[in-house]
């Protein structure tokens, strides 16, 4: 962001479509005003993507991306939601009641989530050395693949540098007729997450930190790969963090929300169409059968409920 925290956002692209001004600076808005105001409704694909192609124009200096939700709900880590549907049940846990016990059992999940990976990174080693002293800002390694294959709430939050797969998330992958996608800006991308750990004579990174999951996971882990995922959270979050009620991370890099609009007329689709086709779920949500990774760890973690708190537990092998 820049000319002190203003973005170019619908608001310019409004003015953009009804007279083209030579000067639109005085369009750009501070994120929190487009938040409270600026929903704009997109019928097709297409309208959404003629839509950002703009804001990308306009935005030139950082890399938006993007967030599909079925509901108008303000985007928060896991950790800091009320509620997280636990792995293989059809139930919901409540958080609010225990966010201290959940974060608590994040460090032993990341611990066997090291003993898993350890070496399968063919140019970086961030899931071996998590664990070491100066390590602790590599535990976005571990939080990156609890997440993204939803073992367990952390303090992230998932984006996507894809449009089609954002608003896919959007509708679901059961045809819902309407969701939301908000776009972000960012300027820094973390790309080898070794360049986390301190070293002489190099100014650390500022938080929070967000990571593209292509250079994060190993190539057998299809899920993150297929999604263009990225994740954005606090590395050095701690037990005081749990206290964080609003939007830690992207309130001051919103650009954009649009509520996604598909009328299925005749019964067929109004807004994806064989140009812009639906990603299917196996696209982006593959099976173990289909996601090497997905399997080991269905084979190496259970998940249930007990005593009306959301339990990990390893699998003997």
């Amino acid at each position: 962001m820049d000319d002190q925290g203003k973005v170019y956002g619908v608001k310019t692209w409004r003015a953009w479509e009804t007279s083209k001004p030579a000067y639109l600076g005085a369009t750009k808005q501070f994120p929190r005003e487009i938040e409270d105001m600026w929903t704009h409704t997109v019928h097709s694909f297409r309208q959404l993507f003629r839509v950002v192609a703009f804001l990308n124009v306009m935005n030139k200096n950082t890399t938006l991306l993007f967030r599909g939700q079925t509901q108008d709900l303000e985007p928060r880590p896991t950790l800091l939601r009320d509620t997280w549907a636990v792995p293989g049940s059809q139930s919901r846990v409540d958080l609010t009641i225990d966010r201290d016990y959940y974060w608590a059992q994040l460090g032993p999940l990341s611990g066997l989530m090291r003993q898993l990976l350890a070496g399968e990174l063919p140019r970086h080693a961030p899931f071996d050395g998590f664990q070491q002293r100066d390590g602790m800002r590599l535990r976005i390694a571990p939080w990156a693949v609890i997440q993204h294959y939803e073992l367990w709430p952390t303090p992230l939050i998932d984006l996507t540098s894809s449009l089609r797969v954002a608003a896919t998330f959007a509708l679901g992958a059961r045809g819902r007729n309407e969701g939301y996608v908000f776009v972000y800006d960012v300027a820094d991308i973390v790309t080898d997450l070794m360049d986390l750990v301190p070293r002489p004579n190099r100014e650390p990174l500022s938080e929070p930190i967000t990571c593209r999951l292509s250079a994060v996971c190993p190539p057998q882990m299809d899920r993150p790969h297929l999604q263009e995922g990225f994740l954005i959270g606090n590395s050095q979050f701690t037990r005081k963090h749990l206290l964080d009620k609003a939007n830690p991370y992207l309130a001051d890099r919103f650009v954009a929300k649009f509520h996604l609009v598909d009328e299925k007329k005749s019964g067929r689709s109004s807004f994806w169409n064989p140009d812009f086709p639906k990603h299917r779920r196996g696209s982006l949500l593959p099976r173990a059968a289909d996601d090497d990774f997905k399997g080991v760890l269905d084979s190496a973690i259970t998940h249930e409920i007990v005593e009306g708190r959301a339990a990990w537990r390893a699998v003997e092998t």
